[in-house]
């Protein structure tokens, strides 16, 4: 497991043993007991099936540090916590300056031109669906106007 530097620092902090020990006592028995970090990865891309996957960071959304994975070559973002589908994104670490954070977020997402007819742009905790019910990712703008503070 490799990830950028930023993200295994916020790894590492949460996996300290006072960190640890609040998700213990909220989630009796479901924590496991080895818990480990990604190491950190050596440059800024790595390849895989002969295809370059560049970690863009994108900053605050769900928390901090979120990464998307850019598959250029094949037009694909995967775009993790970012990108919510048919499913309430999770709001705890997110007030008004880390809402608008998102939205910025899911612009630098966008930015990458992921290509909406192929499903090409991968949200995260989405429902799963058979290959005769996917739909195309719908061609509205991806991020909503903020409401005025």
């Amino acid at each position: 497991m490799i990830a950028p530097a930023q993200v295994v620092n916020a790894m590492q902090a949460t996996l300290a043993p006072e960190a640890v020990e609040n998700w213990r006592r909220r989630f009796p028995g479901q924590i496991p007991s080895d818990l480990v970090s990604a190491e950190r990865l050596d440059g800024g891309t790595f390849d895989l099936e002969g295809h370059e996957i560049i970690p863009i960071d994108i900053g605050h959304t769900d928390t901090d540090h979120t990464t998307c994975l850019h598959v250029p070559s094949i037009g694909l973002v995967i775009a993790g916590d970012a990108i919510y589908n048919r499913t309430h994104p999770y709001l705890g670490e997110s007030n008004r300056q880390g809402l608008r954070d998102w939205l910025a977020a899911i612009d630098k997402i966008e930015a990458l031109n992921p290509p909406r007819a192929n499903n090409a742009l991968t949200p995260s905790r989405a429902p799963v669906a058979s290959a005769s019910k996917r739909r195309p990712i719908a061609c509205a703008p991806m991020s909503p106007t903020p409401a005025a503070p």
